[in-house]
């Protein structure tokens, strides 16, 4: 093999590596959404699940049903700091990580500084993490704990583990999935 034969299968082995590489973050954002239970089609329960006779139903024949920031009474949870709950700091603005921690407050209530976080990740982490703590209470019907032993913060770590290599998509496809089951 000359060293232009030899150039160009180099060239070919990084480029075959980065496609990998876009595809399995991409991937990893379909195992994000996929990871957290939807709505079940056909009124609550799969249709998979129908035709095979299955009673596995993860959401046990019940629709999936959120609420976003504005539907919690969040006031026992305001003082809970991000880090302590997902056990890194939040994201800024531009989707990298914020120098200082931030409260759930400062995430809900403010949008100043991108404490929100870019495409608001900062707030669809915390309502998702809301939501799957208030499960069966208040209308909300989100039983994502029961795949964490009951374990929020196991839930929570896992879900913002999910979203480091794109929080910038990460945050669209959390606000509209709390959005579609709002």
């Amino acid at each position: 093999m000359n060293i232009d034969e030899q150039q160009k299968l180099k060239i070919l082995v990084h480029d075959t590596n980065k496609v990998r590489r876009v595809f399995l973050k991409r991937a990893s954002a379909g195992v994000l959404i996929a990871s957290i239970p939807g709505r079940s089609a056909w009124a609550g329960i799969n249709g998979s699940i129908v035709a095979s006779g299955n009673a596995s139903d993860f959401n046990q024949g019940y629709e999936t049903k959120l609420k976003n920031e504005h539907g919690f009474d969040y006031e026992q949870y305001e003082h809970l700091k991000f880090k302590d709950v997902f056990g890194e700091k939040p994201y800024n603005g531009k989707g990298n990580f914020r120098r200082k921690d931030l409260n759930f407050k400062d995430i809900l209530e403010s949008n100043k500084n991108g404490k929100r976080g870019i495409n608001d990740i900062n707030v669809a982490l915390v309502v998702m993490y809301l939501n799957a703590i208030k499960h069966n209470t208040d209308g909300i019907y989100y039983p994502v704990l029961s795949n964490y032993n009951n374990n929020a913060d196991a839930f929570a770590k896992y879900l913002y583990s999910q979203t480091r290599d794109n929080p910038a998509q990460a945050g669209i496809d959390l606000c509209t999935i709390i959005a579609l089951y709002d």
